[in-house]
């Protein structure tokens, strides 16, 4: 089943057998009380999660399949790529005249990774708008459009002054719902080449029991649908910080500065607005700032761009000795993992760029309540502002937060 399609037949005769195994009695036939195609459904679904074999077969030829394009440089890749793939990637295989039936089986694989994989947008030169899978959504698909054209996402891109999306191309050929997914994508400022992923699993790489789901096309409406906004449209729960702990600075050693970062994400317009902080050991503020980050498509990715902005700034400002502390554990797990996570694949690589750069760095979680000078500056603080503190004294507004901090967090 790994390696080749079942003909129908066999796989009929196979669930036959094991309908007798699980009704019969004695040698009998038993007498079927549920359909078996409802114990196929996975035990979340009420169900006893009995494969369904066509399926599972679809999953397992799927990650063969899947070995063309992770590993291209062994020799099972190479033959198929030479022999049905010139000059085409994975997801163009097609039937062709005097196959084998090894490739007419792999392209039963290939259909079910044209249902999962995406895109992650690098330089867009390798993915066509309107046929590959890129834009940032549950179940991954292309521009939706009417116009019949070749049109790549490099073409979607202006790097003058710098690497954006081009508003006056989108709006030429995209709808309004699919250019606000498009600028939820974040564009590396390297030059990088696209990459294919597996957007049901969080390192991108295939794995079959997702590829089985996919298959099977399992009922995913609650996930697809959108979230649905509720009280306070920012996603920040302001009651979890009655129930966190107050969080030491671990370093004393006064050549280290800490720099604290925090993200608002909007649900209802996917805004996002990030801001900063830089303190000494003692908690006397040098410099503080927000900024308007465009858009993101989960609150992940918002925390990511608001510490490349906090990262930036430290830079900019001279500083080289840095503790950065953010309240998100998955995100400093991934960085201090040096993890694999798809949906933020480009903001790690940019942070790691800038942390090569930087003398010592250190990535820390903290609790809300540890975290309430940059809390309070994203939602409070000027938009696209920096100040120093040879310059401004802080605000009224950030003041007592600093001095909780000093008493509770130093």
């Amino acid at each position: 089943m790994s390696h080749f399609k079942l003909p129908v037949a066999t796989t009929q005769e196979i669930d036959a057998i094991l309908m007798r195994f699980w009704w019969g009695k004695n040698d009998n036939k038993g007498l079927p009380w549920v359909a078996w195609k409802k114990l196929q459904y996975t035990k979340k679904e009420g169900g006893l999660g009995f494969k369904d074999l066509p399926k599972f077969n679809d999953a397992l030829l799927a990650k063969q399949a899947w070995r063309i394009h992770s590993k291209p440089n062994c020799l099972f890749s190479k033959l198929y790529k030479a022999r049905y793939l010139k000059d085409k990637q994975l997801l163009e295989g097609k039937t062709c005249r005097r196959q084998s039936y090894g490739w007419a089986s792999l392209l039963a694989g290939i259909e079910v990774l044209k249902k999962g994989c995406s895109y992650i947008v690098g330089n867009g030169k390798d993915i066509r708008v309107f046929k590959d899978n890129w834009l940032p959504v549950t179940s991954p698909r292309p521009a939706s459009t009417t116009i019949n054209c070749d049109l790549r996402v490099s073409d979607l891109i202006t790097t003058s002054p710098y690497k954006h999306w081009n508003p006056v191309a989108l709006q030429s050929y995209l709808c309004d719902e699919d250019q606000r997914l498009v600028t939820q994508i974040y564009l590396s400022q390297t030059e990088k080449e696209d990459m294919l992923i597996w957007s049901h699993t969080r390192d991108g790489n295939y794995t079959v029991s997702s590829g089985y789901n996919v298959a099977r096309h399992a009922p995913e409406f609650l996930f697809e649908a959108p979230p649905i906004p509720y009280g306070d449209p920012i996603l920040k729960d302001k009651y979890r910080c009655f129930f966190s702990s107050y969080i030491v600075m671990e370093s004393s050693d006064q050549s280290f500065k800490k720099c604290n970062y925090d993200a608002a994400y909007n649900l209802l317009s996917n805004q996002v607005r990030g801001a900063w902080i830089i303190r000494n050991c003692y908690g006397h503020p040098y410099m503080w700032g927000s900024a308007n980050l465009g858009f993101a498509s989960s609150s992940l990715v918002a925390e990511a761009m608001a510490l490349l902005v906090a990262m930036q700034n430290v830079w900019i400002g001279g500083y080289r000795n840095m503790i950065f502390e953010g309240d998100s554990e998955i995100l400093v797990k991934t960085i201090n993992a040096q993890l694999i996570d798809s949906t933020i694949q480009n903001l790690i690589e940019e942070i790691t760029s800038l942390r090569n750069k930087l003398s010592t760095t250190t990535f820390t979680f903290v609790k809300r309540n540890g975290n309430k000078a940059a809390h309070v500056i994203v939602q409070h603080g000027p938009e696209n502002s920096v100040f120093e503190n040879c310059k401004v004294y802080p605000p009224k507004w950030l003041t007592p937060t600093l001095y909780s901090d000093i008493m509770f967090s130093y």
